[in-house]
């Protein structure tokens, strides 16, 4: 903070109250906020359309509020819950574990209540709020919260760390009009992002015309995938078995780095060699599925030759037996509604979902023949060839 900056104390804190007089350009978030905290730490007991909106980090995970999708909380608990944090149009809300890092603006003027897993920043009037958002999803900031995450199965992302990040901000005029030129960026985004929607459709489309609805339509044989792969999952390692180090580590996959069908090559975790020699049974080979187990279970991917050798940490591995099941096939199956819908009936907890291997092994599987199989995961590879340069092109 400068000499010269009118200031407020809050909570025993100095705030920057109506300007920055900066020398320099990186501030720390908890600067240019009013306050910044978490939702309730209580499970949350649900109810159907009638109660009250109630946000968690998965409604925050492609930089937009997912109004439409949210789960709703009975009149009583929301009392409770705005009694201590009322979130309100302008704040940021800020993922903070599952999917960390990924921050929105709260668009509308709504009344809802928010989970632990998310974080909310309220704007001091020096920042600009859509400003102070496109900080926050930038990859400078990203960076600095991935070196905080603690823990390596669910990514938990402090408070203490969002607090203490850096941003650079400049002065209110820069501010708008970088905002200006962001929104049109945004915009060429949103319209990418639309193509990867659509061509997401097209393989549920493919498979429903090929396999047939959730109700199995075309009358296929289902089986439980415990009799075409053998399932288990990865080892839960001690921090005095890892480390970042990727010089000497050894690369080990954990939630973060699985995608629909995609396997995200950054932010690894990586052993120590005593780590790895302790977790033999969870390195992986070509073929492998893996499927994540919290956060979002039952988002899946198939290991590539590239990544034979690494571990996996607190994630279901399952590694079919290609003379009954295609690997592509398979790991597609929970990614679209007829296997989704089953995981989500079958995951435990409350925001932060939760889905073991026991009930993988159970989940009901259509087994068309394995050519028609094989036939389907090359038209899925097909389109994920189109995605992933879709996607370069939103890379910045």
């Amino acid at each position: 903070m400068t000499e010269g900056a009118d200031c407020v104390a809050i909570s025993g804190k100095r705030y920057i109250k109506n300007r920055i007089i900066m020398t320099k350009t990186l501030v720390k978030l908890e600067d240019v906020c009013e306050f910044i905290t978490d939702g309730t730490h209580q499970t949350p007991t649900y109810c159907n359309n009638s109660g009250f909106i109630f946000l968690s980090s998965k409604d925050v995970t492609k930089q937009k509020i997912d109004w439409g999708n949210a789960k709703r909380i009975p009149d009583d608990l929301h009392k409770q819950l705005s009694a201590r944090l009322k979130p309100r149009k302008n704040d940021i809300l800020l993922a903070k574990n599952g999917t960390t890092g990924v921050a929105a603006i709260v668009d509308r003027d709504e009344i809802f209540d928010v989970y632990v897993s998310l974080a909310v920043l309220r704007p001091l009037a020096t920042i600009f709020p859509k400003y102070l958002l496109y900080a926050i999803n930038s990859p400078y900031t990203k960076h600095q919260f991935n070196a905080g995450l603690k823990c390596i199965g669910v990514p938990n992302l402090h408070l203490n760390i969002i607090r203490q990040t850096q941003i650079k901000v400049h002065n209110l005029d820069q501010q708008y009009k970088i905002v200006s030129i962001l929104d049109q960026v945004n915009q060429i985004i949103s319209l990418r992002t639309q193509q990867l929607e659509q061509l997401d459709l097209l393989i549920k489309s493919r498979f429903v015309e090929m396999f047939g609805d959730e109700t199995n339509s075309k009358n296929l044989p289902i089986i439980d995938i415990e009799k075409v792969a053998n399932v288990s999952v990865g080892i839960v390692v001690k921090p005095s078995q890892y480390y970042t180090d990727e010089n000497t580590g050894i690369k080990a996959f954990r939630s973060l780095n699985v995608d629909i069908m995609n396997i995200k090559d950054k932010d690894w975790v990586y052993l120590t060699k005593e780590g790895n020699e302790l977790n033999k049974k969870s390195i992986l080979h070509e073929n492998d599925v893996l499927i994540v187990r919290s956060g979002y279970p039952g988002t899946s991917c198939v290991v590539s030759k590239k990544y034979e050798g690494c571990n996996a940490i607190d994630v279901i591995i399952a590694r079919p037996d290609l003379s009954k099941v295609n690997a592509c096939y398979l790991a597609m199956y929970t990614n679209l509604p007829h296997g989704m819908n089953q995981i989500k009936r079958g995951s435990g907890g409350s925001a932060q979902q939760h889905f073991n291997v026991g009930r993988y092994n159970k989940l009901h599987l259509i087994l068309p023949p394995l050519p028609l199989q094989t036939q389907f995961a090359t038209f899925v590879e097909e389109v994920e060839r189109t995605k992933a340069t879709v996607k370069q092109s939103l890379e910045w």
